[in-house]
């Protein structure tokens, strides 16, 4: 009998590649989505042993029955609100979501008693700093997302013990398939058209980190990591919004230019977001992390210039 595993927010953009890799690797998946961001057609065709249901982890209830008629051996829980300008215009759903969801899966975990649970925080659970962020580092969100993953990491690490959680804190994520407008998904969009991108904030530094990468580590932790961590997921290095938009001009050998939108600048926006990704990379030894060139190719393939 395989093992296992259930995923929360399996239809989302982290989601789908993340039930791919733990299929990939032999595991039985029980994907749950509540479908108000990703379509049940984004986990079609994925082949292997995939239980798909769609709830919301706020109907407990409904939670507890599924958990106990699975029993899964591990857990990856996806499902948030992670798109920061939403979550800081809607305070009270994303802690709901975020904080009250996750409650409602430890409370459902309860009778299940699973080897690993895998949450996926963020590197916004971070206080802002210039310098590179550690896991020892001091945790300061500055924002309503940031807190609330850092209230569902306590929430993990109180009721589940320590001795099974695996806290996986996500730097900048991207690739195809991406769900919420962030800033490669737009400037794409734009490029679609126009050789003009409207961008806000363009200095601030990120750490950009390949969806597949990401989805391999967080397999990996559900069905092999040997012990508890708390491990930063990002490059290691970082790049400024006009760094990504000289290494798409590059990409598609077009004129590409930004334009500054007033309405998209970030008044409160973080100067550098960017991983000491050492505990990573010693914990994952196999891990080879894709290159922002390579990744950029892999998700814009072609884009052609607009007629």
């Amino acid at each position: 009998m395989t093992d296992v595993v259930l995923v929360t927010g399996a239809a989302g953009f982290i989601g789908v590649p993340t039930t791919r890799a733990l299929l990939a690797r032999g595991a039985t998946v029980v994907a749950l989505d509540n479908f108000a961001v990703g379509s049940r057609e984004r986990l079609a065709g994925l082949g292997g042993l995939l239980t798909v249901e769609e709830i919301d982890l706020r109907e407990s209830s409904r939670l507890r029955r599924v958990v106990a008629s699975t029993q899964p051996m591990a857990v990856v829980h996806l499902a948030a609100h992670h798109f920061i300008p939403f979550c800081i215009a809607h305070p009270a759903e994303t802690i709901e979501v975020n904080v009250l969801g996750t409650q409602c899966l430890l409370d459902a975990l309860v009778d299940a008693s699973p080897r690993r649970l895998v949450f996926a925080s963020t590197a916004d659970v971070y206080a802002p700093s210039l310098q590179p962020h550690a896991e020892d580092d001091e945790i300061g969100p500055p924002n309503v997302y940031g807190v609330s993953k850092a209230a569902a990491e306590w929430l993990c690490q109180f009721h589940m013990g320590e001795d099974i959680l695996w806290i996986a804190r996500l730097f900048n994520v991207y690739g195809r398939g991406e769900t919420n407008p962030h800033v490669l998904p737009h400037i794409l969009d734009s490029i679609a058209n126009s050789n003009t991108i409207p961008l806000g904030n363009v200095s601030p530094r990120r750490d950009y980190v390949f969806v597949d990468d990401v989805a391999d580590v967080l397999a990996w932790a559900a069905l092999e990591a040997p012990e508890p961590a708390v491990v930063n997921i990002g490059s290691g290095r970082s790049w400024s919004v006009e760094e990504l938009v000289d290494q798409l001009r590059a990409l598609t050998g077009r004129p590409l230019k930004i334009e500054v939108d007033q309405e998209r600048i970030r008044t409160n926006d973080r100067p550098n977001l960017q991983s000491v990704n050492g505990r990573l990379l010693d914990a994952v030894p196999e891990l080879q992390l894709t290159d922002l060139e390579s990744g950029l190719r892999r998700t814009v393939d072609t884009v052609t210039a607009p007629p």
